[in-house]
């Protein structure tokens, strides 16, 4: 009920023009109920209820806020991927092996990583050389076709 109290304070303050408004509300709670208790059980049942009541109310809301002009989507999803727990590290744990809890590299990080870096460097200038070389080309003098042709007539 105070979700609904703040709805209606905040469409209250909005002025109902033309364009459009949004509300979007998230509900997330239903799929860890159908997880704790499964899917036929009762305190599911109820959440579910309750669930399709408050929407009800809020749709309602929207609606008489908006005299008439809004429209109510519910969109649902079927599962919400389980929670992944943080690794964090305690400052005040003494007996810890290894707080470091980063990426371990191989000691031939370094050596690929440079290979590949000068490589890179390398064919870039290479490129960019050999793309100078042919724009600044003079077709009749650096020419091998033109060098080796004979300058003689020929007779027959």
């Amino acid at each position: 009920m105070e979700f609904l109290r703040l709805l209606r304070e905040m469409l209250s303050t909005t002025t109902m023009d033309a364009s459009p408004a949004l509300v979007s509300v998230s509900l997330t709670g239903l799929a860890a109920v159908e997880r704790l208790h499964g899917d036929e059980a009762k305190p599911t049942f109820d959440a579910r209820q309750l669930l399709v009541t408050r929407i009800t109310e809020v749709a309602m809301a929207v609606d008489w806020m908006c005299k008439g002009k809004a429209l109510a989507v519910v969109a649902t999803t079927d599962s919400i991927p389980e929670v992944v727990p943080l690794v964090q590290r305690n400052l005040l744990a003494a007996d810890e092996k290894d707080p470091n809890l980063g990426y371990k590299y191989s000691s031939n990080y370094s050596v690929i990583f440079n290979i590949i870096l000068w490589l890179c460097i390398l064919l870039s200038l290479a490129l960019i050389l050999t793309a100078y070389s042919l724009a600044s080309m003079d077709p009749g003098s650096d020419s091998l076709i033109y060098r080796v042709s004979s300058q003689r007539l020929k007779l027959e």
